[in-house]
């Protein structure tokens, strides 16, 4: 039976938490291992993350607090030496946030839809199903990704809590850096994946129960008006210069595991800064769109004020 290495981080996550790891061990079709990095807790988190490994139903380990991107990364990196795995492995390795429900097929689905192939990098992700804080529905914006390298350099629509992908591409993502800012760990996993080739998924049917409450670290549960302040004020003002600094650490770090179209498409991404004219063949470019119509209004809006 093929293993998947479910990585989780937690933090203050006493609410929810028990539901959430109940949801994961219940996984059919796979034999599940359950890693958790605790981020510096101060509620009663680390005492049920002991009961459970009591029960040996999982492997948990504590540091300093890091942040959830880090601190996923932290664990993406560390996976076999907590897990006492050696060698090449072929195991999935999935993300996991510790207030949400998963359907019990979530992760046979997605191994189901991943490329067969050992060798070739595969990533995979899905659509979510928004609920309350009692499971109740809410309304869930329906992602459209056109999931081309272009859009992965404007647009992070990956939610970290559906990411799955093989050991090949686990082991691509460890062989550079993460930026310190600008991006989380779950668009910098698709970055890589679309910049190497990898085999992408999106899988538009939800697999997973996506909590929105008030702590959570994203989600939906700003209004709409709130949500379109933050995007211009990102545009404008707080992350002027990030997707193109996140860019040009992304060729920095995976240059030589890109293939000559590759490194182009980053590269006029880049160049843009540089000119006007180089600006105005991203503006125009029918490449560099993503599926959101929004998103891609903000970007050319961003292109044209150089503060992308």
């Amino acid at each position: 039976m093929k293993k998947a290495i479910v990585l989780l981080s937690t933090y203050n996550g006493e609410r929810f938490l028990r539901e959430q790891l109940d949801s994961v061990l219940n996984q059919i079709g796979l034999e599940i291992h359950l890693l958790v990095r605790d981020d510096g807790s101060t509620d009663s988190t680390v005492t049920i993350l002991k009961e459970y490994q009591s029960h040996g139903m999982l492997t948990w380990y504590t540091g300093a607090n890091l942040g959830p991107a880090q601190s996923f990364m932290h664990l993406l990196a560390h996976a076999k030496e907590f897990l006492h795995l050696s060698g090449k492995d072929d195991c999935l390795y999935a993300f996991c946030d510790q207030d949400d429900v998963w359907d019990n097929d979530k992760l046979q689905v997605a191994a189901s839809k991943m490329d067969s192939s050992k060798e070739r990098p595969a990533f995979y992700a899905s659509q979510t199903r928004s609920v309350d804080t009692c499971l109740q529905s809410l309304p869930t914006p329906v992602l459209t990704p056109l999931l081309t390298q272009e859009e992965s350099l404007i647009y992070s629509f990956v939610t970290g809590c559906t990411v799955v992908m093989n050991a090949t591409m686990r082991d691509m993502v460890l062989k550079g850096q993460m930026p310190k800012r600008g991006v989380l760990h779950d668009g910098w996993c698709y970055m890589i994946a679309q910049a190497v080739g990898a085999y992408v998924v999106f899988d538009p049917t939800p697999h997973i129960s996506y909590r929105q409450h008030e702590h959570n670290v994203v989600g939906l549960v700003n209004s709409p008006i709130h949500e379109w302040k933050q995007r211009v004020k990102r545009v404008l003002y707080t992350d002027s210069g990030i997707r193109s600094e996140v860019a040009t650490f992304l060729l920095q770090n995976y240059k030589k595991w890109m293939d000559a179209e590759s490194q182009q498409v980053v590269q006029k991404f880049i160049d843009g800064k540089k000119s006007f004219m180089q600006r105005l063949k991203l503006l125009t470019s029918r490449n560099y769109v993503t599926g959101d119509a929004r998103t891609t209004l903000y970007f050319r809006i961003a292109l044209l004020l150089n503060t992308y």
